[in-house]
């Protein structure tokens, strides 16, 4: 079979990229099986399955209309919180009647990243399945430093519940690096020099993490420290937790244990068992 991943970066998205591990890891699944795939901006192939990504971004009622007039064969990768008729809690629910609904509707598969979404989408009668984020070994990008240098780093989008988080632990006297789009060069090697990764949610209301920035973490010798969220059981052996309330002090904990070599292997491990090469191989079995 020959795939396109797709990467939609519609209303100025200035977010794409923190999906880039994301589609590395499905292209190295699929290739694995055996299948051709390619990675696109702003494209669809009309020769191959297309996989959309961050489409949730396109805004205008035409674009969609021109992508079902088009009949490219799509799947849609769902990572988006959607509850009462809008995504992200935008308000906008024009745009997800308008837009968003149709795209999924006429999707020849929904591949939801978040376990906690499957039930709405039913709701909506829109069928899908649990994409499985887990682990490649062509995801193993990065050699930690023998010396870490950087006590805390968080990279990803900033917003006012994640900004009040990392201040407080600053105030503590932490050291505390924020990145939000520095190339992948330069981003791997903050990451090999730090000890603990912090991931929060972007809001508190928010019932899942970036499970992927997570996994990829993990997979190249990343310790992190997560702010507790309630979809996060499939997974939350892989890290630690704690609530909003006790997130600052369980970071601060984790830095002074003796074993964080030890712990960052323990986790490391168990992602292994979550080999996404067999699970993507099951879904491509069900189109």
């Amino acid at each position: 079979m020959r795939f396109n991943i797709a990467m939609m970066a519609g209303n100025g998205f200035h977010y794409l990229h923190f999906l880039f591990d994301t589609a590395k890891l499905i292209r190295l699944a699929l290739e694995s099986l055996g299948h051709s795939c390619c990675i696109t901006r702003n494209n669809l192939e009309k020769d191959r399955i297309n996989i959309l990504m961050a489409s949730h971004t396109l805004m205008d009622p035409a674009v969609i209309q021109q992508i079902l007039d088009s009949k490219v064969d799509y799947i849609v990768l769902q990572s988006e919180v959607i509850s009462d008729g809008q995504v992200n809690f935008t308000g906008d629910r024009a745009h997800f009647n308008n837009c968003y609904l149709p795209l999924l509707q006429q999707a020849r598969a929904i591949w939801e990243c978040v376990p906690g979404q499957l039930p709405i989408l039913e709701e909506l009668a829109i069928p899908a399945l649990q994409f499985p984020l887990g682990y490649h070994p062509g995801m193993r990008q990065i050699v930690p430093k023998r010396t870490r240098d950087i006590d805390f780093l968080f990279y990803g989008s900033m917003s006012e519940h994640r900004a009040r988080l990392l201040r407080e632990l600053e105030a503590r006297g932490n050291q505390v690096l924020v990145l939000f789009d520095a190339p992948a060069l330069y981003r791997n090697d903050l990451i090999a020099r730090t000890r603990i990764h912090l991931t929060l949610k972007r809001k508190a209301e928010m019932h899942h993490l970036p499970y992927a920035r997570i996994c990829y973490l993990i997979a190249n010798g990343g310790l992190n420290v997560v702010e507790q969220c309630p979809d996060q059981a499939w997974l939350e052996d892989c890290f630690l937790s704690a609530p909003m309330e006790q997130w600052a002090d369980l970071c601060e904990a984790t830095l002074r244990r003796d074993d964080l070599d030890e712990l960052t292997e323990t986790f490391s491990e168990r992602l292994l068992t979550r080999d996404i090469t067999p699970a993507i191989g099951e879904m491509l079995d069900q189109l």
